[in-house]
Protein backbone atom coordinates (compact mmCIF):
# COMPACT_ATOMS: atom_id res chain seq x y z
CA UNK A 1 0.00 0.00 0.00
CA UNK A 2 2.49 2.36 -0.94
CA UNK A 3 1.31 6.10 -0.21
CA UNK A 4 -1.46 4.85 1.72
CA UNK A 5 -4.84 5.35 1.36
CA UNK A 6 -5.62 8.59 1.19
CA UNK A 7 -5.41 8.36 -2.65
CA UNK A 8 -8.89 6.93 -2.05
CA UNK A 9 -10.34 9.72 -0.31
CA UNK A 10 -10.00 11.37 -3.58
CA UNK A 11 -12.27 8.97 -5.38
CA UNK A 12 -16.15 10.69 -5.62
CA UNK A 13 -17.39 7.57 -7.00
CA UNK A 14 -16.10 5.35 -4.18
CA UNK A 15 -18.87 4.12 -1.83
CA UNK A 16 -17.37 1.16 -0.35
CA UNK A 17 -14.10 -0.80 0.72
CA UNK A 18 -13.26 -4.18 1.60
CA UNK A 19 -9.75 -4.65 3.22
CA UNK A 20 -9.34 -8.28 3.37
CA UNK A 21 -6.07 -9.88 4.12
CA UNK A 22 -4.18 -7.06 3.60
CA UNK A 23 -0.75 -6.44 5.47
CA UNK A 24 1.64 -3.84 5.37
CA UNK A 25 5.30 -4.09 6.32
CA UNK A 26 4.75 -0.65 8.13
CA UNK A 27 2.11 -1.61 10.37
CA UNK A 28 -1.40 -1.74 10.84
CA UNK A 29 -2.88 -0.21 7.67
CA UNK A 30 -4.11 3.24 8.59
CA UNK A 31 -7.47 4.28 7.61
CA UNK A 32 -7.64 7.64 9.25
CA UNK A 33 -6.98 9.59 5.48
CA UNK A 34 -10.67 8.20 4.99
CA UNK A 35 -12.37 9.49 7.94
CA UNK A 36 -13.71 12.83 5.97
CA UNK A 37 -15.84 10.63 3.37
CA UNK A 38 -18.71 10.10 5.19
CA UNK A 39 -20.44 8.54 2.67
CA UNK A 40 -18.02 5.70 2.39
CA UNK A 41 -18.16 2.63 4.32
CA UNK A 42 -15.48 0.36 4.96
CA UNK A 43 -15.29 -3.48 5.87
CA UNK A 44 -12.48 -5.00 7.19
CA UNK A 45 -12.45 -8.62 7.40
CA UNK A 46 -9.77 -11.96 8.58
CA UNK A 47 -8.03 -9.69 11.10
CA UNK A 48 -7.19 -7.32 8.96
CA UNK A 49 -4.70 -5.15 11.04
CA UNK A 50 -5.77 -1.26 11.04
CA UNK A 51 -5.81 1.45 13.06
CA UNK A 52 -7.11 5.11 12.90
CA UNK A 53 -10.52 3.81 13.04
CA UNK A 54 -11.23 6.20 16.02
CA UNK A 55 -11.53 8.70 13.60
CA UNK A 56 -14.84 7.35 12.30
CA UNK A 57 -18.69 7.55 13.24
CA UNK A 58 -19.83 4.88 15.22
CA UNK A 59 -21.52 2.01 12.02
CA UNK A 60 -19.33 3.12 9.34
CA UNK A 61 -16.80 0.64 9.80
CA UNK A 62 -17.84 -3.01 9.58
CA UNK A 63 -15.55 -5.78 11.29
CA UNK A 64 -15.75 -9.65 10.02
CA UNK A 65 -15.09 -12.84 9.76
CA UNK A 66 -15.12 -14.55 6.41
Amino acid sequence: MAGGLGPLAELPQLESLQLSGCAHEEGPIDLSPLAAREDLVITVANGTPVRGEDAFAPGRIEFVRR
